[in-house]
């Protein structure tokens, strides 16, 4: 039993044997080595002996050790498990605070020496956890700097970046889109923005992200720091979702979580949201080409995030329903985008002056033959060719 920290005196120094050995073993006995009694510092050790304080000692030993296992193996096994804490507490702080074990009368007492004075357990768990709490502040005030000139400065800055290219991004596609208007000339516009859920630090902090380093002042900057820190924490908490703690901070930094995406339609100079309601006011036309610009759109800016990979877009009946001159608009839009076609078609060749190349494969049947054949065309733009001539004559 380690002894309470209230006190230097030993409890039972003064007692008999026969006493203190009966106190030591109800104490032991208990398997609760990290137990403690509260005793009043002021009382001499013997004044517990007398019949109200010991009745009270015994009333406080009987309700903090409840159904005690009193067997000798229990006793041994308690025993055991206090020297080998002990013998751990001293590898851990014995050079600070030279714990000592004694184990004289039955009864076991531990003590420790902090500034010249000798003090219980308790008072030295209080003082280590006041230590451990001063060093993490001390760790927290150097984390804190670092992350201020780390995150704000480095991290910070590269979010600024990413999002100013996305904001462009945007900008230019919406500058494409309002080119391409419906026969009735609505258009199309991309509305990028903070959502609506994420809360007033990240459209703060996304205010300071936009602002130039050289022009950020002081509370922006330090509203940055403090939401890169507060992310940064969130992730070492396992409050965001990831495998790791590098998925986790790559999510929560992750600017495009912070954002979404509203479709706005504008007819007559008068802008809305883009529903099914407003797209089908238009005719069968307008709608099908008011629902192609988003997603053409959509792929375009999937396809951003590489530079080397192939821009692949693949329609089935490529604008079916749709007539000549829309058709025509759209197949513009995908050049301007620089999305990579695969289009499938009953009639349509898309040999048109908006479309710089194609490679085509004819899909015919050849009467007196088995199976299709598959005949190559190309289209540079200006001229369509026909590449395999083995079925001529």
């Amino acid at each position: 039993m380690l002894r309470n920290a209230s006190t230097s005196r030993r409890v039972g120094s003064t007692t008999s044997p026969s006493t203190s050995s009966r106190i030591g073993h109800s104490i032991v006995r208990t398997g609760r080595s990290e137990l403690s009694i509260p005793f009043d510092s002021t009382r001499d050790a013997s004044d517990f002996l007398q019949p109200t304080a010991g009745r009270t000692l015994a009333r406080q030993l009987a309700a903090a050790i409840p159904e005690a296992d009193g067997s000798e193996t229990a006793r041994t096994s308690a025993i055991n498990r206090l020297t080998n804490g002990y013998r751990q507490l001293s590898i851990d702080v014995g050079s600070d605070f030279n714990p000592q074990l004694d184990q004289s009368e039955g009864l076991f007492i531990a003590t420790a020496v902090m500034n010249g004075e000798v003090i219980g357990m308790s008072d030295l768990h209080v003082a280590l956890a006041d230590d451990v709490a001063q060093r993490r502040q001390a760790i927290a005030a150097g984390e804190r700097a670092l992350i201020e000139q780390h995150l704000r400065d480095e991290v910070g800055n590269h979010l600024g970046h990413c999002l100013h290219a996305a904001t462009m991004q945007v900008t230019n596609m919406n500058r494409i889109l309002k080119q391409h208007p419906t026969n009735s000339g609505a258009t199309v516009q991309l509305k990028w923005e903070v959502d609506e859920t994420a809360g007033p630090a990240v459209r703060s902090a996304v205010q300071a992200l936009l602002t130039s380093s050289a022009t950020r002042d002081e509370t922006a900057s330090r509203i940055l720091a403090t939401f890169l820190a507060e992310r940064v924490e969130l992730a070492r908490r396992g409050d965001i979702q990831g495998a790791d703690l590098t998925e986790r901070l790559t999510n929560t930094l992750d600017y495009r979580y912070w954002y979404s995406f509203k479709l706005k339609y504008n007819q007559s100079g008068v802008d809305s949201e883009l529903t099914a309601k407003t797209v089908g006011a238009g005719s069968g036309g307008q709608q099908a080409k008011v629902g192609h610009l988003p997603l053409l759109a959509a792929a375009a800016g999937f396809y951003s995030s590489s530079n080397t990979a192939p821009r692949l877009c693949f329609l089935d009946e490529a604008f079916a329903g749709i007539d000549s001159p829309n058709t025509a608009d759209l197949l513009e839009v995908t050049v301007k985008l620089d999305l990579d076609m695969v289009m499938t078609n009953y009639d349509a060749w898309f040999c048109i002056p908006q479309v710089p190349g194609l490679a085509i494969y004819h899909l015919e049947k050849i009467s007196g033959t088995y199976g299709v054949a598959a005949i190559r065309y190309e289209w540079d733009g200006e001229i369509q060719q026909e590449l395999d001539h083995w079925h001529d004559g």
